[in-house]
């Protein structure tokens, strides 16, 4: 019962903090920019959340089990269940937290920006989004790009999340726990960009406008999150033999 009320106090803690970071950036875009759709605030006040969403949305899930796997808790798990069978039910609850906090988020970003949207100096001008990854379709169809965008960010969130759930499963060191998420991001979006293919990075796939259109495509912005998926099953199955009973 307190490890339910701890998710949902990370859940909610997550959310807002998510909101905030997110909300803030858009209104900052919305009275220093000039636009033409409330799409364009969105986009482009994501740049503090696209740099922070590896340790938002993970760190908060990640501190309670780390907790667990070094003190005595886990001693008793076997009075009900398996461990193997209880971190499994654990990692899958907690990716799903991860994704769809990420979901209200970015979505929210985009109510927001809306509401903001009439303080800011909109301009009738052809606007440059014409020129990325699905402009069009994004000034035509803002609310399905946002829904699918968001959906696609959930799924980000929640491979960053299984990421750190096997790292904190392989440390006794805390802080490598909590940043190795974002440590990961970091490290990543850097070693790419030095090989001058920052298409295929995840942060390119969290904002696809990042580049130009003529550089986007589905299956380069599918490489970053194979890469860590591919990363963390190979800490998984090392975790799994860890933890073999």
């Amino acid at each position: 019962m307190t490890s339910r009320k701890y998710r949902i106090l990370e859940f909610g803690v997550v959310i807002i903090v998510g909101l905030f970071v997110y909300c803030i950036n858009i209104l900052s875009v919305a009275n220093n920019t000039t636009y033409r759709y409330a799409i364009e605030v969105w986009n482009y006040g994501r740049s503090f959340l696209n740099v922070l969403y590896p340790v938002i949305f993970t760190a908060p899930f990640c501190w309670l089990l780390f907790y667990e796997q070094n003190s005595f808790y886990w001693q008793y798990i076997y009075n009900r269940m398996m461990l193997k069978a209880y971190l499994r039910r654990r990692g899958i609850t907690l990716i799903g937290l991860s994704s769809i906090a990420m979901f209200i988020v970015s979505v929210g970003g985009f109510v927001f920006a809306y509401i903001v949207e009439p303080i800011g100096r909109v301009l009738e001008y052809e606007p440059m989004m014409t020129y990325l990854f699905l402009g069009t379709f994004q000034i035509d169809n803002p609310v399905v790009y946002v829904l699918v965008l968001s959906c696609w960010r959930g799924v980000l969130a929640g491979l960053y999340t299984f990421f750190s759930i096997m790292i904190t499963l392989s440390t006794k060191n805390i802080f490598v726990a909590m940043t190795s998420a974002f440590v990961y991001s970091i490290m990543e979006n850097f070693i790419l960009a030095v090989l001058q293919v920052p298409e295929l990075s995840i942060c390119t796939s969290f904002y696809p406008n990042r580049l130009t259109g003529s550089a986007i495509s589905y299956g380069k912005l599918a490489v970053g999150p194979i890469i860590l998926l591919v990363i963390t099953l190979l800490t998984y199955f090392y975790n799994k033999w860890k933890y073999k009973r």
